[in-house]
C-alpha cells in the first residue's frame, strides 16, 4: 500500500511539472509574439541600408519655418542615459519634437537632451505608440507647443504640410522601426513626394515618400504650433 502511494504521489508531481512546463511555454509563446518588436517585410518601403552619417544640423542654422535635421544617433547626445537604452538608441521622440520645437518658435535654446531629459523626468521612454503619443501631448505644453491631432489620410497631410507647420507622425511598429518610432513631415517635392526628417535614419530623410507609405504607416498624426 505504501508503495502504491508513493507511485501515487510520484505520478501527480510529475503531472503537475508536466502542466507547469506546458503552461511556461505558452507564456513565452505568448511574449515572444506580442512583445518582440515588429519587423517590416523584406520587399516593405520602409527598409533601407544606411550610407549616410547622422550629422544633425548645426544650431547655427536654426530657425523659424525651418525644420531642421536632428539624429538620435548625433555624437553630442546620444550617450545619453533614456528610459532602459540611451538616447542614440530610442530617442526619436524627443528629436521629432524638438525638430518642431526649433521650427514653430525659432528658439535655439533647447536640444533633444531636453526634450529627452522631460520624457526622463515623467517617466515616459517607453517606445510603445501609446506611450510616445502620451509623451508628445504631454511635453509639447510646457515647451510653448499646441499639438492638434488630424486624421492619418492623404488630404489632411497635404493641407497641413502646405500650411508650413511641422507635422509629426507615431509611426506603426514593423515600419520605419520594429517600435514606434516619430517623423517629422516637412515638404512635398516636385514629384509630389513627402519630404520628411527621420530621427533614426539620414538615408530616410533623403528619399521622397509617397503619401500611401507614410499614411501606411502612421499611427496617430499631430500638427504643431505655439501653444
Amino acid at each position: 500500500l505504501a508503495t502504491m502511494m508513493r507511485e501515487r504521489r510520484t505520478l501527480r508531481c510529475a503531472i503537475i511539472a508536466v502542466l507547469g512546463a506546458a503552461a511556461l511555454a505558452a507564456a513565452l509563446f505568448v511574449a515572444y509574439f506580442c512583445l518582440t518588436p515588429a519587423t517590416a517585410d523584406a520587399d516593405s518601403p520602409y527598409l533601407t541600408a544606411e550610407v549616410g552619417e547622422a550629422k544633425s544640423t548645426s544650431s547655427a542654422l536654426w530657425k523659424a519655418g525651418t525644420i531642421p535635421s536632428l539624429y538620435q544617433a548625433d555624437p553630442a547626445w546620444a550617450d545619453m542615459p533614456y528610459g532602459q537604452a540611451t538616447l542614440g538608441e530610442a530617442g526619436a521622440a524627443p528629436c521629432a519634437l524638438a525638430m518642431a520645437y526649433v521650427a514653430v518658435t525659432g528658439n535655439t535654446d533647447r536640444t533633444p537632451v531636453d526634450f529627452a531629459q522631460w520624457a526622463i523626468d515623467h517617466d515616459l521612454t517607453a517606445s510603445g505608440a501609446d506611450t510616445v503619443d502620451a509623451y508628445l501631448t504631454s511635453a509639447a505644453p510646457d515647451f510653448g507647443l499646441a499639438l492638434t491631432p488630424i486624421k492619418a489620410e492623404g488630404r489632411a497631410l497635404r493641407h497641413a504640410i502646405v500650411s508650413n507647420t511641422p507635422v509629426l507622425v507615431v509611426t506603426r511598429p514593423g515600419t520605419f522601426a520594429p517600435t514606434a518610432i516619430v517623423v517629422v513631415l516637412d515638404d512635398i517635392d516636385r514629384d509630389s513626394h513627402i519630404v520628411l526628417h527621420d530621427p533614426t535614419s539620414p538615408t530616410r530623410s533623403g528619399k521622397g515618400w509617397l503619401f500611401t507609405d507614410i499614411v501606411g504607416a502612421a499611427e496617430m498624426v499631430f500638427e504643431v504650433r505655439t501653444a
